[in-house]
This record gives C-alpha cells, sequence and structure tokens, in this order.
C-alpha cells in the first residue's frame, strides 16, 4: 500500500462552467427558444498554478418564432412612426401662450348690461302705466301723492339694478373661471395628443413571458460535498497508512532487540 496522495482542489473555473450548463437549460418553446453559452477561459498559467483570463463572457440569446417575430418587426415599426410624429410635433409645446388673465371688470359690466338691458324695457312700460294712473286720477305732476307714487317707483328700480349689479360682480368669478378652463383645455389638446403617441410606442416583446425559469441545480453544493468526501477518504487512508507505518516500525524495534 502506497502513500495515498491528498485530493486537488476542484478548478474553481470549471466547476462555474458547469454550474451554468447545470442550472440554465436551452429552451424551445412554441413560441421560440431560448440559448445558453457558458462563460470560457484561457488557462495561461500551469497545471499546478493556473491563471485564468476570460476567453468569452456567458450569453442567453432568446430567438422568437416567425409568426411572434413578425408581430415584433410590426409594433416596433409603428412605435416608430409614432415617435417620429411627436418629435415632429414638439415645437408646438414651445409656441403655447401663457394661460389669459381675464378682465373682472369687463365681466362685471357685460353681466350688469344684458341685466340692465332685460330690466330697461320693463321699467320703461311700469313708469308709462303709472303716469297714466296718476294724470287719469287728476293729480297734478307737482301734487305730493304724485310724487310719493313716483318717489316708490324709482325706488324699486333702483334696487332692481342695485342687484343686477351684484349679480354682476358674484357672475363675473364664474365667467372667469369658465374662461381659464376653456383657455387650458385649449391649450392642452397638443399635449395630450402628444402623449398619446409616446404612449403607443411603449412595446412588449411578445411571447417572452412564456418561457419557464428553470428550477437551480445545487451544483456547487453538490462539488463541495464530493470534495469533502474525497478529503475524508484521504485522511482514513492517511490515518491507515500512518498506523501501518507505526506496526512496520514496531516489528523492527522489536527484532533488533530480540537479536541484539
Amino acid at each position: 500500500m502506497g502513500k495515498p496522495k491528498a485530493q486537488r482542489a476542484p478548478d474553481p473555473y470549471q466547476t462555474a462552467a458547469a454550474d451554468y450548463a447545470h442550472n440554465n437549460p436551452n429552451q424551445i418553446t412554441p413560441w421560440g427558444s431560448i440559448e445558453n453559452t457558458p462563460p470560457s477561459f484561457w488557462n495561461q498559467g500551469t497545471k499546478k498554478k493556473p491563471f485564468y483570463v476570460q476567453k468569452a463572457p456567458g450569453s442567453m440569446t432568446y430567438n422568437l418564432s416567425p409568426e411572434l417575430q413578425s408581430i415584433l418587426d410590426k409594433q416596433l415599426q409603428v412605435s416608430g412612426i409614432t415617435l417620429d410624429e411627436a418629435l415632429r410635433r414638439q415645437p408646438e409645446l414651445a409656441n403655447l401662450g401663457e394661460l389669459p388673465t381675464p378682465d373682472r371688470g369687463r365681466y362685471e359690466q357685460l353681466l350688469f348690461d344684458r341685466q340692465k338691458g332685460l330690466l330697461d324695457p320693463v321699467f320703461a312700460e311700469q313708469e308709462r302705466s303709472m303716469r297714466d294712473r296718476l294724470s287719469n286720477q287728476g293729480l297734478p305732476v307737482t301734487s305730493e301723492a304724485y310724487g310719493y307714487d313716483q318717489g316708490q317707483f324709482f325706488d324699486e328700480r333702483n334696487q332692481q339694478y342695485g342687484r343686477a349689479a351684484m349679480e354682476a360682480t358674484l357672475g363675473a368669478g364664474d365667467y372667469m373661471g369658465q374662461e381659464i378652463s376653456n383657455a387650458a383645455a385649449l391649450r392642452s389638446i397638443p399635449f395630450n395628443e402628444i402623449a398619446s403617441l409616446l404612449g403607443i410606442q411603449q412595446v412588449q416583446p411578445p411571447g417572452l413571458n412564456q418561457f419557464y425559469a428553470p428550477k437551480g441545480t445545487d451544483f456547487l453544493g453538490a462539488q463541495a460535498l464530493n470534495s469533502q468526501v474525497q478529503q475524508q477518504n484521504y485522511q482514513n487512508q492517511s490515518g491507515m497508512f500512518n498506523n501501518m507505518l507505526g506496526g512496520l516500525f514496531g516489528l523492527g524495534t522489536a527484532g533488533i532487540r530480540k537479536w541484539g
């Protein structure tokens, strides 16, 4: 029985390449295929003192079926057209004016004039009817009764004009807000159209989600366990070898003592 040799440590690069190959199998499906290529290395050293330099990195290549590849090509073509259109219309965003600052006084005057235009014919008719009534009663214009009825009429008319002015003041805020909203809506049209064009160009690669994620193989654990078992075997063999040498040494010593 010769002296046992110690187990050489596993080559880490070969172990890594084997682990990659175990855990990244090629896949072939109706939607296409995945081809995996493990990394490769040059050993520029020796067996005892290896020195590795990467020759080629690992790669994963997706190959769609002809049908899905055709769909993807068409989607990319449409995306390119829409993106070009969005870029062509980009200057429109730079030429947009500021939102308007409405003139509140103008709206107040417009609303009051509209209300006054509706009230004036009514008051004119009421005033004519009042004067006819007072005249038919034989009341002179300078009489106290004539002046009282006329004063009441003027007070009522002024109150109506006052309410119209108040409503115009309150309503002007609504019209100002509506003017800003209308301008903002018109201003947002090119934004929305360009955003829509940019949204269309988002492409989801068809079928790639149909590939499965392979279940990992604990190759590194198996390699470590194998090295551990071989190391244990080496230690056991070394122990047996040392015991054998010890036995032979004991026999020789006994013989020397016997014949000495």
